[in-house]
């Protein structure tokens, strides 16, 4: 857990700041500013206040994530096995382990600076598009849509998202074929439900669920 930044000597110098969610420009619609990754990368020392390099810090987050991990491997299987039950204080340090690992995989994942106003791709077979959000480059939204600083977007989640259907999808041979699968995600887009077999995995096996966790 130390090695992960969650130490006394982080939490005292995050205990006199917090997060807090940016508004976006009036003209730009970035959408909602999730704020708990940001919340845990202040208490694990790794905000951009702390590394202001984008590449450090990246590599510093997925660093934390792994020792998470570790932590939870190696207290998690004590929970339901008959050797000596795990005290108190080794139950919260598992259950912070699993939830700051959840949330780090998320920064990880989504938080990235690239936009989509929709989270499925449009156009057609052989020229699928993700359309950024309008004026996320101006100065005033960038400086707000930083890749990995735990803000993120709405539009961000919609831009992941959105790049992996669209790769799933090219990826698929032939274009009767893919025309078939954006039929398919499109009834998904307004019904819901599961993805379409030929992309679900694609699209998803990246993506740790809770219950992996």
């Amino acid at each position: 857990m130390g090695k992960a930044g969650y130490d006394i000597i982080n939490l005292l110098k995050s205990s006199g700041s917090s997060a807090t969610a940016y508004t976006a420009p009036s003209d730009v619609s970035l959408g909602t500013d999730d704020v708990t990754g940001a919340s845990i990368l202040n208490i694990l020392q790794l905000s951009v206040a702390v590394l202001d390099n984008d590449t450090k810090r990246a590599a510093a987050i997925t660093s934390s994530k792994n020792n998470l991990d570790s932590a939870s491997a190696l207290l998690h299987p004590y929970l339901s096995d008959n050797s000596s039950p795990l005290t108190t204080d080794e139950i919260f340090l598992n259950t912070f382990a699993l939830s700051f690992a959840m949330q780090l995989n998320q920064i990880i994942i989504y938080d990235n600076a690239t936009t989509s106003t929709t989270t499925t791709p449009g156009g057609s077979a052989g020229s699928l598009t993700c359309n950024e959000v309008s004026g996320a480059s101006n100065t005033d939204a960038a400086a707000m849509l930083k890749a990995m600083d735990g803000h993120l977007w709405s539009s961000e989640r919609n831009g992941m998202q959105c790049a992996r259907m669209k790769g799933a999808i090219n990826a698929i041979s032939g274009s009767s074929a893919q025309a078939a699968v954006l039929v398919e995600l499109a009834t998904w887009a307004s019904e819901g439900g599961l993805l379409p077999d030929s992309i679900r995995s694609a699209v998803c096996d990246p993506i740790t669920s809770m219950t992996t966790y």
